[in-house]
């Protein structure tokens, strides 16, 4: 009864990575500890992964809209070309409205070159709207990765959809029709 004892607390110390007290003498002892070192291992390790995962993994606040991104109290920008001033001007939404309001509340206009938008953002809680050709070329000089990782794009133009009327058979669709 005592060395069926010792045997049980045996195996729960190898299962719990304890080590083991008497060492089996059969081929067959052998290779159960064997495996019972091994589960346990992997089960040590996939538990120690999973909670520190879990510990690690700080939720984040993901803004994916401009209203969202209103909400969030962010200072806001766009840069100064003429396709953004009659956008803004022009549009009707209330959003817009709220993001023209926003800008003329920064700095007279709100409209930026963009190196100087765009040192804004890297300083944190500025969104700026800027050409993305513009600003790729500029953030991969100027901020390093972490940053970038932190950025995130919003589409600030809603999408409209765009069509072509053509007559039916007509040679001119083969050259206007991109799909």
């Amino acid at each position: 009864m005592a060395l069926r004892r010792i045997r049980f607390f045996s195996l729960i110390l190898v299962f719990n990575q304890g080590g083991i007290i008497s060492f089996p003498h059969s081929l067959g002892g052998r290779g159960a500890a064997l495996v019972t070192l091994g589960l346990g291992f992997l089960i040590y390790q996939f538990y120690s992964a999973n909670l520190m995962s879990f510990l690690l993994n700080v939720p984040m606040t993901v803004i994916s809209t401009v209203n969202e991104l209103l909400e969030a109290r962010f200072e806001i920008g766009c840069e100064d070309i003429l396709y953004n001033r009659d956008f803004l001007k022009y549009e009707n939404s209330s959003i817009i409205r709220e993001v023209l309001n926003r800008l003329q509340l920064k700095n007279g206009s709100g409209f930026l070159k963009p190196e100087k938008g765009l040192a804004w953002v890297k300083k944190g809680q500025y969104a700026f709207h800027v050409e993305l050709s513009t600003a790729y070329s500029i953030i991969k000089d100027q901020f390093d990765e972490k940053t970038i990782c932190e950025l995130k794009e919003i589409p600030m133009f809603p999408v409209k959809q765009m069509h072509a009327n053509y007559q039916k058979l007509s040679p001119f669709k083969d050259l206007i029709d991109v799909w």
